[in-house]
């Protein structure tokens, strides 16, 4: 058995009070991320140029490419693309409820792209690349779209797909949202146990992150729970943890990858 099929993962997604749908979709496309080139934001402008250069483009994020991506953008005759630079959380859900999609072009991998699960609250479908960590989430032709990296081509085909085709995207959209139900679901006690009698696992890796904060995070009672059930509990708590104080030495958690009070 690989180690995959026997770990139990479990990540706090997103905040649903901010990320939510919406019916009042406008006709442009988002991209939410750092500007590296490993992003691959390039040949989302290139794909865009291929299809539309009047399409709206809302780029959100900062780095290093911002000014090499801009004269791209006017060398390409794009006439509607926005840098926001970096957004406030509210900002950020907005742009992504009135987009017709969510592209996330990137080269290389991905590690847990909450973007994705935050696009799939919004009812707004993604487009990415056949790379780690997207792949895992994006179900092809379902909630959303694959394209190989660095294939302009096939990017621009999505883009036109779900920008062109409304019956589609509605059907995205729709199938985005239950996904998002799932990804964002908390961990109670009752849904724990549900999970651990329908499938056997032997290591537990809980993580949370800084949008999650109060989404019920219950840790005096799940630990016990999977400790119960012979699990090797380790809990990622380099960020906020929802608030929760971790007691290492009470709650015998094996591995903890922060500095917390014992």
């Amino acid at each position: 058995m690989c180690i995959r099929d026997s770990l139990f993962s479990y990540e706090m997604a997103f905040t649903a009070t901010v990320f939510y749908p919406s019916t009042k979709k406008k006709r442009q496309i988002v991209f939410v991320g750092r500007l590296h080139w490993l992003k691959g934001v390039e040949y989302m402008l290139r794909a865009v140029s291929k299809f539309d250069k009047n399409l709206k483009v809302i780029i959100i994020g900062t780095g290093n490419e911002l000014e090499k991506l801009k004269k791209l953008s006017k060398k390409l005759g794009l006439t509607n693309v926005v840098f926001t630079g970096s957004l406030p959380q509210n900002k950020v859900s907005m742009y992504m409820r009135e987009s017709y999609a969510l592209v996330l072009p990137t080269i290389t991998m991905e590690g847990h792209p909450k973007v994705i699960i935050e696009a799939f609250a919004s009812g707004t479908p993604c487009i990415v690349t056949n790379v780690r960590g997207s792949r895992e989430i994006v179900k092809h032709g379902i909630n959303g779209l694959i394209v190989q990296p660095k294939n302009v081509d096939q990017l621009s085909l999505a883009i036109k797909k779900i920008c062109t085709d409304k019956n589609f995207r509605n059907k995205l959209s729709k199938n985005a949202i239950k996904e998002s139900v799932e990804w964002g679901k908390a961990i109670t006690p009752d849904f724990l146990e549900e999970v651990l009698n329908r499938d056997k696992y032997s290591v537990a890796f809980l993580q949370s992150n800084e949008t999650s904060t109060g989404v019920y995070n219950p840790i005096e009672e799940i630990v016990p729970i999977l400790k119960d059930n012979g699990l090797l509990v380790c809990i990622d708590a380099t960020s906020s943890m929802a608030g929760v104080k971790i007691e290492v030495d009470k709650l015998n958690i094996d591995v903890c990858l922060a500095s917390v009070q014992k």
